[in-house]
């Protein structure tokens, strides 16, 4: 085992020599990202007979680190390209929830796993979401979920996307980290985390009353199996070492409005058909945030909506860092200040407020709103007591401000 440092005092790699799913190789892993609100991050590379690990990851964790500092994350279901020559002859990386090496569920809840990709992989990652591509990845390797190593070489996965097939390509779809479904028995069940659901609010209204809708989805951690298309008609499905398919995930989930409300496997999903007035208590539900169950014994319909806590990563005990909230707008900030030094400053107050030992209850919001005039900084918290806050406060007015020629505003939101 080896610890590389790749950023001084904020930046490291874990480096182990291990066998994962019977083949040798590297495995790096993270240290230091959770301070700025990122998950780590874990890959694994065959290894040869070479006695030190291959560099060539460090960069690529370097420039995610860089972008967490200025409150851009990669999660669960996400995808980065990779420029020039790649790595390893991969030109993208999707991220997801680990895979045991023995393919029994997932590790560790803090960590992101990154599967290496061709580039008309990633094209089609972008296209009709990660988990697909991961599906196929899984039954091509014969590993559930996905596989624990990506080896450079391997054949690409089936892709009849590139021919347009896929009802997904032609629907709108909304898939941002935290949104899983499940069939179990004959139900079909959408978990939606609270951030997913805030900002599904306020996209929903946008839609019209007839359009579809569709969810690119997470694998849910408690399925024990997962739908998989390739093309054709039939779907498939690869699974856990001795699954029941009592848990069955699926790539995604369409809101379909039709006369006659139904539930159907189609595809690597679940087609939801929704009748007039069961698509607009769907909309409703969606919109507010409410639970909902649809269907009953004997009907064609059988699907719920439930609403689930966040899993946004936090330092052990500390407030989890959620995003920059900007009240200016991007002229006043390219007018008014330097994005290096407030990059900088926004760094300092992350880093204070999350170095403390502030009691935030488990759930609850933290807001830190913060001016800058020129002069002294401005600076409110919501969601502590007087005397957490006054101390606080302290800290966080001890940071020198950047310079400013105008006033700007910003909020920095953290969650217990």
């Amino acid at each position: 085992m080896s610890r590389i440092s790749i950023i001084d005092n904020e930046l490291w790699a874990v480096v182990t020599a291990e066998q994962a799913a019977a083949i040798p190789c590297w495995t790096y892993v993270t240290q230091g990202l959770v301070t700025f609100g990122q998950k780590e991050l874990l890959l694994s590379i065959p290894r040869g007979d070479e006695a030190e690990p291959p560099t060539h990851p460090l960069p690529l964790f370097e420039a995610i680190c860089t972008m967490a500092k200025q409150g851009q994350f990669v999660g669960n279901g996400g995808h980065t390209q990779l420029g020039g020559n790649g790595l390893f002859g991969f030109h993208g990386v999707v991220y997801s929830d680990p895979a045991a090496p023995d393919g029994r569920g997932f590790p560790d809840a803090n960590v992101l796993s990154m599967t290496l990709l061709y580039a008309n992989e990633v094209a089609v990652a972008q296209q009709v979401g990660a988990a697909r591509v991961l599906a196929r990845l899984g039954r091509q390797t014969s590993h559930w979920p996905h596989p624990v190593v990506s080896v450079p070489g391997r054949a690409e996965v089936s892709l009849p996307e590139a021919d347009g097939q896929s009802i997904l390509l032609g629907v709108a779809k909304f898939g941002p980290p935290g949104i899983t479904a499940t069939r179990e028995g004959e139900r079909i069940t959408l978990r939606i985390e609270s951030e997913a659901g805030e900002l599904l609010s306020n996209q929903i209204g946008s839609l019209a009353a007839d359009q579809a809708l569709c969810f690119l989805l997470q694998l849910a951690r408690n399925a024990d199996s997962c739908l998989v298309w390739s093309g054709g008609n039939d779907p498939s499905a690869i699974s856990a070492p001795g699954a029941t398919g009592e848990r069955m995930g699926g790539c995604f989930l369409l809101l379909i409005p039709e006369e006659q409300s139904a539930s159907r496997l189609f595809e690597d999903g679940f087609a939801i058909l929704l009748n007039a007035p069961d698509s607009a208590s769907v909309r409703q539900a969606l919109a507010s945030g409410t639970p909902l169950v649809l269907g009953g014994p004997d009907q064609p319909i059988h699907f719920a909506i439930e609403y689930v806590p966040s899993m946004a990563v936090q330092p052990d005990g500390h407030p989890a860092f959620l995003h920059i909230q900007l009240e200016s707008t991007e002229d006043e900030l390219a007018d008014r200040i330097e994005m290096d030094m407030l990059s900088a400053y926004i760094l300092q107050l992350r880093q204070a407020v999350q170095a403390g030992s502030l009691q935030v209850e488990a759930g609850q919001p933290l807001e830190i709103r913060v001016t800058l005039t020129g002069a002294a900084p401005e600076l409110a918290a919501r969601g502590l007591d007087v005397q957490a806050a006054q101390g606080l406060m302290a800290t966080l007015y001890a940071i020198t401000p950047p310079a400013t020629s105008g006033r700007l505003e910003f909020t920095l939101l953290f969650r217990g």
